[in-house]
């Protein structure tokens, strides 16, 4: 009931509303937004076009520094590749010739060529994991082995004639560098 009387009491300014509703015009007001509209999706699809754009560039500097890195990539695994041969001609040279084996810091065998295994008479097995007095022919003086530490332990090269003992029992001589 309240609301019914409200709006009896205010028929005269709804009636006045209406009037100016139906007053104006809505073809001119309804053009204006769609223009507005357009206006506004233009802008849209222009700054999508431009991240388009920008992406596809990102993209194709992407690919471009890819297919850069990959060369080079070829390039070096290509350089490596020569190098390797190159090594592998080298030991095979070094192996021809001389008797090599490798140790680490500890003064185990990790590596002893053909060479080395054809003289001492020990198989690869059996020297490798031992450290070098397997061989030992006790022709030199302890002082002798010292010397030759502290020298290869400073970081200068070591020469010198040694003497070893072969698994059965005979002994040879050899010209060290370490």
């Amino acid at each position: 009931l309240r609301h019914a009387r409200i709006v009896l009491t205010n028929t005269a300014y709804l009636h006045d509303i209406i009037t100016q509703l139906n007053q104006l015009d809505t073809a001119s007001a309804l053009t204006a937004i769609e223009q507005q509209n357009n206006a506004l999706a233009n802008h849209e699809n222009n700054v999508a076009t431009a991240y388009r754009l920008l992406l596809g560039f990102i993209v194709v500097s992407m690919l471009l520094g890819i297919v850069t890195v990959l060369r080079r990539h070829d390039k070096d695994a290509m350089l490596l590749k020569k190098s390797m041969h190159k090594l592998k001609q080298q030991q095979y040279a070094l192996n021809q010739h001389a008797i090599v084996s490798v140790a680490n810091k500890a003064g185990r065998i990790v590596y002893a060529n053909e060479k080395f295994v054809q003289i001492s008479g020990y198989s690869q097995e059996e020297l490798l994991g031992q450290d070098h007095r397997l061989l030992n022919s006790g022709v030199h003086p302890y002082q002798f082995f010292v010397d030759m530490w502290e020298t290869i332990c400073s970081g200068k090269v070591w020469h010198s004639d040694i003497c070893n003992r072969a698994k059965d029992g005979h002994v040879y001589w050899v010209q060290s560098t370490i």
